[in-house]
């Protein structure tokens, strides 16, 4: 990014929008409003997009990821609570040519039982646990389907904002954050799972 903010190529345009996905809604964090935005053909209607032009501007990105929900747990003093997709567009005005990196930061998955003793016994909580399990299923059987090539449905906010990500005209990569304690194996084992499925994913470059 540092990069490209300090590019002398006064062709290039670059714009960025940010969003959550919280129980399935989508909200624009750049935007004034913070309002519910709606998804049409896969793609955010009415997104904010700034313009950067230089690192100064991070300071946009970092006061949008502050409004982010979290919540407190044992495990973690700022749980996630949804989905973050920072989206970065380059336009060179001069040939015309357009590309964009969505860097998506996934809300861990959610165990709600006596052995993890946090907030998920609330009822918000339990229910911000229930969407952030259902999407993240969602997906996960999305990228089984797209390994198999065989038809693939977009399902929900995550993977129809994903869709020309899996299994499109773009380069992939998945970062998995896991914890070698053995009391978070099994979670640790199918986070590595998942991270070798999306290994599998043929994208049409």
């Amino acid at each position: 990014l540092r990069n490209l903010f300090y590019s002398n190529d006064e062709n290039l345009i670059i714009r960025i929008s940010l969003i959550e996905i919280y129980k399935d809604n989508v909200y624009d964090l750049l935007s004034v409003s913070k309002t519910k935005c709606v998804i049409q053909n896969y793609q955010v209607k009415d997104l904010t997009k700034l313009v950067i032009k230089d690192m100064t501007s991070m300071a946009l990105i970092q006061n949008g990821i502050l409004l982010r929900k979290v919540g407190k747990t044992s495990m973690n003093e700022e749980s996630s609570r949804s989905h973050l997709v920072l989206t970065i567009y380059l336009e060179n005005i001069k040939n015309l040519q357009r590309s964009k990196f969505n860097i998506i930061d996934l809300a861990g998955p959610e165990k709600a039982g006596a052995d993890y003793k946090n907030s998920s016994s609330s009822k918000t909580a339990l229910e911000e646990g229930s969407f952030i399990n259902n999407s993240l299923m969602d997906l996960r059987l999305l990228i089984q389907r797209l390994a198999a090539k065989v038809n693939a449905s977009y399902t929900n906010c995550l993977t129809k904002i994903l869709k020309d990500s899996l299994g499109g005209n773009s380069y992939s990569l998945l970062i998995a954050c896991i914890n070698c304690k053995n009391v978070c194996f099994s979670q640790t084992l199918e986070t590595l799972k998942f991270a070798n499925m999306v290994k599998s994913i043929k994208n049409n470059l």
